[in-house]
């Protein structure tokens, strides 16, 4: 017989270590990691969770404990005016204020003559051919802003 292994009474061999205790000593760790494992990610999880709820009371403010009803309103869409500035033969035009094209000059007259109780509540949009002046594009969008009116550029 080998002197490194000890024969149990079994029959099976296993080693012996130097001071003849048994290998196998103490709690087995695997289980123990295991779990801790899974605490640990379920405190991770549930503390993502958890923290865009600590911001939540700071941010509400109960200053007035009766708040006043908003006005009902209709719910009304904001109008829209689409304008295009359009070349017909060499002179721009202006589409959308009329039922016909006018010239830059006539669109500015008639937009100068609005008369504009509240320019909040209105919208243009201004477009342009290809061949359109960026110029007179300029000029039609500074006469809405002279009003106050609102302009998005298409």
């Amino acid at each position: 017989m080998k002197p490194w292994i000890h024969t149990h009474e079994h029959g099976a061999l296993r080693k012996r270590s130097i001071t003849g205790a048994p290998t196998t000593s103490g709690p087995m760790m695997t289980p123990m990691v295991d779990v801790v494992l899974v605490i640990l990610i379920f405190f991770m999880g549930s503390a993502t969770i958890a923290g865009h709820e600590w911001f939540l009371g700071a941010s509400i403010e109960d200053n007035d404990p009766q708040p006043t009803p908003a006005a009902p309103t209709l719910g009304l869409p904001t109008p829209i005016i689409e304008t295009r500035v359009v070349m017909l033969g060499t002179t721009p035009h202006v589409l959308g204020l009329g039922p016909d094209p006018i010239t830059l000059d006539e669109a500015r007259s008639v937009i100068s003559s609005m008369d504009m109780d509240d320019p909040d509540t209105i919208v243009v949009t201004i477009s342009a051919d290809d061949d359109a002046p960026m110029g007179d594009v300029v000029d039609l969008h500074d006469s809405w802003n002279a009003l106050g009116v609102r302009v998005r550029l298409e």
